[in-house]
């Protein structure tokens, strides 16, 4: 039972919206900087501490504001979790948006946009690492947060498929439940697993495991090889 004047539980802000199910642009630019400050610190501690042991009052004193200030934009650390999926969504479905186009690949093999492709996926997913076993540790609770790595998948599949049915070797497979989206779920599945591990003891690279992944795919969908360079894949940045 919640004791009469305690303003730590979490039970005084229920029914605050949260902020990170839905992050907009906030209107000033002050306001927006300060909660750029807080994505940037909440993920940094994420990394440094773990996502049960930072707390919001650390949170907010590293990104020089009040704890009111944190609760002003989150309900609660959960809801700072799905502002940093959300985010890291959005900036993954711009570079795919800008690298899968099908005019990019016309008289191309499908093979080469299969290795493009993972070398862009595994750099992203290792890079961000620790916020998608946060995320996927967070979704056997609630699966909010998960639902903008959901929204991701789907958005990279649709725009595979767009670039597939430009290529005849892949055309009749590119369709929703078909091989292509097999393979892809396939490898997102281990580089979700790749993110559960300890990184350090996986002994492989990230662009080796791109090459390694890549080159199922091409010998699942019964593809002719390609060779791609990774230095000529876009930066992740």
């Amino acid at each position: 039972m919640t004791k009469a004047g305690d303003t730590s539980d979490d039970s005084q802000r229920a029914g605050r919206r949260r902020l990170g199910v839905v992050l907009k642009p906030a209107a000033q630019a002050r306001s927006r900087n300060k909660l750029e400050r807080l994505l940037e610190v909440g993920h940094d501690m994420m990394i440094e501490v773990g996502f049960d042991r930072m707390r919001v009052v650390d949170i907010a004193e590293r990104a020089g504001c009040s704890t009111g200030a944190f609760y002003q934009r989150f309900a609660d650390k959960e809801a700072l979790l799905e502002a940093l999926a959300q985010r890291f969504a959005e900036r993954a479905w711009t570079l795919l948006d800008t690298m899968l186009l099908p005019e990019r690949f016309a008289g191309q093999p499908f093979a080469l946009v299969v290795r493009r492709m993972l070398v862009v996926m595994v750099r992203l997913a290792s890079a961000n690492a620790v916020l998608l076993r946060e995320v996927v540790r967070a979704s056997l609770r609630d699966m909010g947060a998960w639902t903008y790595f959901s929204s991701m998948r789907d958005h990279l599949l649709d725009r595979l498929l767009d670039v597939a049915r430009q290529h005849p070797e892949v055309a009749e497979r590119a369709r929703p439940g078909g091989p292509i989206d097999l393979a892809v779920q396939l490898v997102l599945s281990s580089l979700i697993s790749r993110s559960l591990a300890d990184q350090r003891t996986m002994g492989m690279s990230d662009d080796d495991l791109a090459a390694e992944l890549a080159t199922v795919m091409i010998r699942y969908l019964q593809l002719e090889d390609a060779p791609w360079d990774p230095s000529l894949s876009p930066s992740i940045d």
